[in-house]
């Protein structure tokens, strides 16, 4: 029964105006927050990521994006027209959307792992659980390594032996202190030359960084020249969020958080669906040539639920239409007459500075 109730009649107790006014405008408020929640497409969430954007064929842009439901499972049988995309402030049209099977690309995958020594005890187990869930994602031609780290960071190579990869944990003693930049550095170093379609350091941590000589800066930085997205997990409240985010945000990947090492699992499982499914999305760019990063943002809508991503790419410079069409030969000869015109003209401007009378200014 409603407060403010005072008459009664035959049993039946009634509100009285102020009581009805106030309790339906509350009822209004809540039915318009479930309507507006819903048309935004906030019930039941998506999780886009974009892997990578591939410029080889400019004007035409790839961009590869993993959708993930909340279960962490991939989303599968995604069209075009769930997909929208702007570059700037102008929509741009898709031109195809083409799903890419598990194993159908290779995967480069580096595991960064703390075990510094709040790590000891469950955390360890559970991050030592979690990473062994993941790799049964990847297939056997995906490439894997990992770096555990506390003060320093252990050594590790890129394996297809997923086994071998992962028996660093098994033997590593937690302690000391967190040097979380620069294992995500030396992962991301590892991966440069890797022969693979993409490429990612998944870096979990429970404190905050205590002995780094490496920056967040340079982290970003060296995984945007790789083409690395960087993953990152933070296993409690020790963390510095904003910096584990901004690694994630500003490399195309993900930022995830929680107080539960029970929940890495799920967290891992994740990660690897949106590694190792996804969608390539292209689109012709409005401004094939403005040299210099585009930036776009990916939107993905599917049964109500929908999410937004954004990344840059980078124009770096391609062949004007006067320079294609020439064949070597002519461009050699424009070279050596454009040579000799240079020459022959500061040939002429140090002739008349000798013929100058001595005393006049130039």
């Amino acid at each position: 029964m409603l407060p403010g109730t005072r008459n009664q009649h035959n049993g039946i107790r009634f509100c009285d105006g102020k009581a009805i006014r106030r309790y339906g405008a509350v009822g209004l408020f809540l039915l318009g927050l479930v309507f507006c929640l819903q048309a935004a497409g906030i019930a039941g969430g998506l999780s886009a990521v974009i892997n990578r954007i591939d410029t080889d064929d400019l004007p035409r842009v790839r961009c590869y994006v993993s959708v993930t439901a909340d279960t962490g499972e991939s989303v599968l049988g995604l069209t075009k027209d769930r997909f929208t995309i702007r570059e700037g402030e102008s929509d741009v049209p898709l031109l195809e959307c083409r799903s890419i099977a598990r194993g159908e690309e290779r995967t480069a995958v580096v595991l960064a792992v703390d075990h510094s020594g709040s790590m000891y005890g469950k955390p360890a187990r559970a991050a030592r659980a979690a990473t062994s869930v993941f790799t049964e994602r990847l297939t056997n031609q995906d490439l894997l390594a990992v770096l555990p780290f506390a003060d320093t960071v252990e050594p590790g190579e890129l394996l297809t032996d997923r086994a071998t990869a992962l028996r660093p944990l098994q033997t590593v003693v937690s302690g000391g202190k967190t040097a979380l930049y620069d294992a995500v550095l030396q992962g991301i170093q590892l991966l440069e030359d890797a022969d693979s379609d993409r490429k990612a350091v998944v870096a979990l941590s429970d404190g905050e960084d205590t002995a780094s000589t490496a920056t967040p800066e340079e982290c970003i930085t060296a995984a945007r020249d790789s083409g690395v997205i960087i993953y990152t997990i933070s296993l409690g409240r020790r963390v510095n969020e904003d910096i584990q985010q901004r690694l994630a945000e500003q490399t195309g990947g993900r930022h995830f958080t929680t107080d539960a090492p029970e929940d890495l699992t799920a967290i891992y499982r994740r990660i690897a669906s949106q590694l190792t499914t996804e969608y390539a999305v292209t689109f012709t760019t409005p401004r094939p040539e403005a040299l210099g990063f585009h930036h776009v943002e990916l939107t993905v809508a599917d049964r109500g639920a929908y999410d937004s991503v954004k990344a840059d790419y980078l124009i770096i410079g391609q062949e004007t239409e006067l320079s294609a069409g020439m064949d070597t030969d002519m461009m050699l000869c424009l070279g050596i007459a454009g040579g000799i015109l240079i020459n022959a003209v500061l040939a002429l401007l140090v002739l008349r500075r000798r013929r100058r009378p001595w005393g006049m200014m130039p």
